[in-house]
């Protein structure tokens, strides 16, 4: 799609650019020489799976937008019509909130019987 494409393309152009801004943000007392600093086949490999994991979210992002918006709208126009469903929904979200806390208090517990055992 065309936003895989403009990510793709912008992450390849401003790469050069932060390859200078990485070389410049070195500690002074750390710095590496300008030939050390810059290896080509480490800019070329980091550039490249960079741009492909940030053009591919995005791509995949935008061809997902518009599919689950539908299907968001869809649900909440269903519990409107519902209201049954949406105190069902409720207690069921209560209810995950309170098992999450219970669980999380007993790793604590655990956690805790097992720093004083040690």
């Amino acid at each position: 799609t065309l936003m895989f494409l403009t990510v793709l393309a912008s992450c390849v152009i401003s790469a050069p650019g932060n390859e200078v801004r990485g070389y410049y943000l070195q500690p002074a007392n750390r710095r590496l020489p300008v030939k050390e600093f810059f290896k080509p086949e480490r800019f070329v490999r980091s550039t490249a799976i960079g741009a492909i994991i940030m053009s591919t979210a995005l791509g995949v992002g935008t061809l997902v937008t518009g599919p689950a918006t539908e299907y968001v709208t869809e649900f909440r126009a269903y519990l409107d019509r519902n209201p049954l469903a949406k105190v069902l929904l409720g207690i069921f979200a209560a209810q995950q909130y309170l098992e999450s806390k219970r669980h999380q208090e007993r790793l604590d517990k655990l956690s805790a019987a097992k720093n004083k055992a040690d």
